[in-house]
């Protein structure tokens, strides 16, 4: 990565995509030390706040709704969507609805008011995911829990039940008031399934990259350079990004840690579900999270946008500390103190290098793109609107769309 940066026609940008990857696999390994030192303690504290999450959201959806009913303001997602984007929403999604189920599987001891108001939540958050068109939310969600089945067998079956029946459920929602009641023009059942979405045309335009430097990239966040002509500033595919990017070597290298580690977790993960039934929850819950979020990344930048960051820290920090067995608390040597406070600190040097030079010019930015658009639907990258190489004061005549 290093290597890939200082090659790289922005280095500082480079660096900033490399600071910031720094950080967020320290923020993992931190959330695994908490889960080794202090498993089950937090279990918790993780499903009350996805279930506080997911519940005020839906109480932001229900305004909306009926606002749209009562005043005839646009429904949701096309008001109070809270999100620059409903893809990005979409991608929360990925990673909260296996959690959100952990917590309703679990609940069957509950009292009858607990186990409806998180079936109903979960009920609903599948009605949004059709509501929104999330494609990609859908496959991945619908794909990991054929993983489960295929894995667990009989100890997944409260998973396929709790899943299948809030997926039904949230199904009947969607017809009675999205098809029947307030039509969005958003739905999954409106889109065309068969269409790309430009996706093939990302893909193509990473590979022409990965063609032209293949041994270093173009240098991380480069794809978003506006001199390669492309529209868009990530390709929607983790893998295509990382080897336009960072180059052949280094995505065999990320694809094969990232593969070697799913198949450890998948090998932990039956040992657990089979031996230890008070582990069986949290680790069907992390599997099917993890296996829809490393489905969703193959068709989206959920590896990209900041939510769907910090949710993958605590999804992926909860696996490794889950996997890790327990040991006594020990204190670390001032040598391993010092490597990891230089660590984080060129990190959050080169993050802050990165940035410092575009804060005085990021409102005039935003000026000049929207007046070029003629919209505020800034593209994201680290920041929204994500291109890196331009002039600010000048913007083709014509936006170039894939074809």
């Amino acid at each position: 990565g290093l290597a890939s940066a200082a090659q790289a026609a922005l280095p500082r940008y480079a660096l900033l995509e490399v600071g910031h990857l720094v950080l967020l696999l320290i923020a993992i390994v931190w959330v695994a030390g908490i889960v080794q030192r202090q498993r089950g303690e937090h279990e918790r504290l993780l499903q009350g706040v996805v279930i506080l999450a997911v519940g005020v959201y839906l109480v932001r959806v229900v305004v909306s709704y009926a606002a749209h009913l009562t005043v005839g303001l646009p429904p949701w997602p096309e008001a109070a969507l809270g999100f620059s984007h409903r893809r990005f929403f979409n991608q929360m999604q990925t990673w909260t609805l296996p959690l959100l189920l952990w917590s309703l599987v679990q609940a069957r001891r509950s009292g009858p008011g607990v186990r409806m108001g998180l079936f109903a939540m979960a009920a609903c958050w599948w009605m949004l995911v059709l509501a929104s068109g999330g494609r990609g939310t859908l496959l991945a969600l619908l794909g990991g829990l054929a993983l489960l089945a295929m894995l667990f067998r009989g100890k997944a079956g409260p998973w396929l039940r709790a899943g299948g029946g809030t997926a039904l459920t949230g199904l009947v929602l969607y017809v009675l008031l999205y098809a029947l009641l307030g039509d969005n023009g958003y739905s999954l059942f409106e889109r065309n399934l068969a269409r790309d979405s430009g996706r093939l045309y990302f893909w193509r335009e990473a590979l022409r990259l990965t063609a032209d430097q293949p041994w270093l990239g173009v240098g991380p966040m480069h794809y978003a350079h506006w001199g390669h002509g492309i529209t868009f500033a990530h390709p929607h595919n983790a893998v295509m990004q990382w080897l336009s990017e960072w180059g052949v070597p280094a995505t065999l290298i990320a694809v094969g840690l990232i593969g070697w580690g799913m198949l450890a977790w998948l090998r932990h993960a039956r040992y657990a579900v089979r031996h230890r039934p008070e582990e069986r929850g949290i680790t069907i819950a992390l599997t099917w999270a993890l296996a829809a979020g490393a489905a969703h990344a193959l068709l989206s930048g959920i590896v990209v946008m900041p939510v769907s960051q910090m949710l993958m820290v605590v999804v992926v920090g909860w696996a490794l500390g889950c996997y890790q067995p327990p040991h006594r608390p020990h204190r670390a040597s001032a040598r391993a103190h010092r490597l990891l406070a230089a660590t984080v600190a060129l990190a959050l040097l080169a993050v802050g290098l990165g940035v410092a030079p575009d804060l005085p010019g990021l409102p005039h930015r935003k000026e000049i793109y929207t007046d070029w658009t003629g919209s505020y639907d800034l593209r994201p990258r680290y920041w929204q609107q994500g291109f890196i190489g331009y002039e600010t004061d000048r913007y083709p005549t014509e936006p170039v769309h894939p074809k």
